[in-house]
């Protein structure tokens, strides 16, 4: 599939084109399920309105910016949208979904200090004490960050620094 196919299915989504968009998925249903297609990420970017639609007519929760890249998840809990983390979480979007630098979408509110989005998170059951760095947790960052409240709810979730964890999940 070449980079025409591509740059048309983006162009409508950016105009809001359904019905174009749609008959291009009907001759294209590679589209929906290409990482390379950029679907999702273009309507979380330029049209919103667009992204129900797609996951309805079967664009994945989990697609991504590339083989081993982020998925529309991290990038909703990195924005602090928690409207559209809801949605994806509907969809079936994985909640410990892991990038090529073992991030995951909890790290990314965090890091992005979007504090309710790491509480969505943290209620749907994102583990508070995975590690995506080498000897820290999410705690840890936060600590080091002086972030207080993002300390507080991660420590009444279970969060734990590493220094705490249990030996055997080190």
């Amino acid at each position: 599939m070449g980079q025409r196919v591509f740059d048309k299915a983006e162009f409508y989504i950016r105009r809001g084109s359904r019905k174009r968009l749609h008959r291009l998925l009907k001759k294209r249903p590679q589209l929906l399920e290409s990482d390379d297609s950029l679907l999702l990420f273009t309507a979380i970017w330029s049209r919103p309105s667009l992204v129900r639609w797609l996951l309805d007519r079967g664009v994945s929760a989990d697609c991504r910016l590339g083989a081993g890249s982020n998925t529309p998840l991290m990038q909703a809990a990195a924005d602090g949208d928690t409207a559209l983390m809801d949605l994806l979480l509907g969809y079936g979007a994985e909640i410990e979904a892991t990038n090529e630098q073992n991030e995951r979408p909890l790290g990314f509110a965090c890091s992005w200090r979007q504090l309710d989005a790491a509480r969505l998170l943290l209620q749907r059951n994102a583990d508070p004490n995975a590690l995506e760095d080498a000897d820290k947790t999410y705690l840890d960052w936060a600590e080091l960050g002086g972030d207080d409240e993002l300390v507080q709810l991660l420590r009444s979730f279970g969060g734990l620094a590493f220094s705490e964890l249990p030996g055997d999940t080190r």
